[in-house]
């Protein structure tokens, strides 16, 4: 069978990983969080996993940002992937012999979000260096669909797997899908050289500080970063509150959680289409504007809804708004970059997304436990709805939208 050209058989090969490893983290995500709420009596503890995860990877991001510019970036994935699959191993052998012990599984949490660092390092720029420029907004779009595709399938199979087989062997699988990921990522090739040796501590601050500097001097740069920032730590909170307010406030099963799931990924897909067949491409600005209105709208709906269809149906616009975001800025971003910074200013960028998720996240703890689920969606929703006329005050980030290259 013929891919094209050779570098279609390597995207494919890339994307296929990942839609199977995808699929295998949100049936292993979905598994262990339904096991501890199961196993707590609030959301002390589904919180506490949550904030030590980005601690780790506010930590690792930046030391490890830079190695995906230095060395193979199919070996960064593989080693992530071997990482991952070790944890889940041990989350399935925790679930089946059920220690509750916090300590032990923040640890092992610890562990899958260092892989979770890696991959990024590795992954950033990887699509840029398979894909030719002409290509690579349709190509960031056909990996955003594979991927919300594999999170669809995802909830469904979830459900399936957690009511069938039990939340163990649900984990056990998802390690399986990453041993699958990582024989497909090894097939893939690569024109870049691999790295021959490990950098050395300084030599990684050189290139952390290169990238940090490479944006400082870029204003447009700079106006993204905080754009990008701002809208991660008001929509981090949402993961956490989903899976807690379907089990504890709403008393769902996990069929339920998995068809708001699985509509969260559907509107993505749908938003990725839009974006990639029809003339949206073409005024990311706009989009950018209509998506952080929708986000909004979103939220504050999916507050007031009590029926499980109205749930399913604003979950999905929340989905696809956040595509609508994402998608034109990230794009942008990897078009505005050289090859040789992509991976350390695409992790400075992760990086600093992370900074304000533990706090995010503490702060919708302590929220919930003061007032009601809608009260919080309420205020996440008002505060994007501020970040809207922020942005006309951001000249370097429009400017970044308008311009199609560097």
């Amino acid at each position: 069978m013929s891919f094209g050209p050779p570098w279609r058989r390597n995207f494919y090969l890339y994307q296929s990983a990942n839609f199977i490893s995808l699929l295998g983290d949100f049936v292993g995500s979905m598994a262990l969080h339904w096991w501890i709420l199961s196993k707590s009596s609030g959301i002390s503890e589904l919180s506490s996993i949550f904030v030590v995860g980005n601690i780790v990877r506010l930590v690792s991001l930046p030391l490890l940002g830079p190695i995906g510019d230095r060395y193979c970036r199919r070996n960064l994935l593989n080693l992530a992937d071997l990482l991952s699959c070790i944890s889940c191993v041990a989350f399935a052998l925790i679930v089946y012999l059920d220690h509750t012990d916090l300590f032990i599984i923040s640890i092992f949490n610890g562990i899958l979000s260092l892989a979770n660092s890696i991959f990024r390092a590795g992954s950033m720029g990887m699509v840029a260096e398979l894909v030719p420029n002409q290509w690579l907004s349709r190509a960031i779009s056909h990996q955003q669909i594979a991927m919300t595709m594999a999170t669809i399938l995802g909830s469904a199979i979830s459900s399936l797997l957690i009511s069938a087989v039990g939340i163990a062997l649900a984990i056990i699988l998802d390690a399986c899908a990453i041993a699958v990921a990582i024989i497909l990522i090894r097939n893939i090739k690569l024109n870049a050289p691999e790295g021959k040796r490990f950098a050395t501590i300084g030599e990684w601050g050189l290139d952390f500080l290169q990238g940090l500097q490479f944006i400082i001097k870029r204003r447009p740069l700079v106006m993204a970063l905080f754009i990008v920032v701002m809208i991660n730590s008001l929509l981090v909170p949402f993961d956490l509150i989903l899976p807690f307010y379907m089990q504890k406030v709403r008393a769902a099963t996990v069929w339920q959680l998995g068809m708001i799931e699985s509509s969260l990924a559907l509107g993505s897909v749908l938003a990725s289409l839009a974006f990639m067949l029809g003339p949206l491409r073409r005024r990311p600005l706009s989009i950018i504007f209509i998506a952080l209105f929708l986000m909004a709208i979103a939220l504050y709906l999916f507050s007031l809804s009590h029926s499980i269809a109205s749930l399913v149906f604003f979950a999905g616009l929340f989905g696809a708004s956040q595509v609508l975001f994402f998608i034109p800025v990230r794009s942008r971003i990897m078009l505005f970059l050289p090859q040789e910074f992509r991976s350390r200013v695409g992790v400075i960028f992760s990086f600093a997304q992370q900074l304000g998720s533990p706090v995010s996240i503490m702060m919708t703890s302590y929220l919930l436990r003061s007032f009601t689920v809608p009260m919080v969606l309420t205020s996440l929703a008002s505060l994007i709805l501020l970040l809207v006329p922020a942005i006309f005050f951001l000249p370097g980030f429009t400017k970044l939208l308008a311009s199609d290259n560097t």
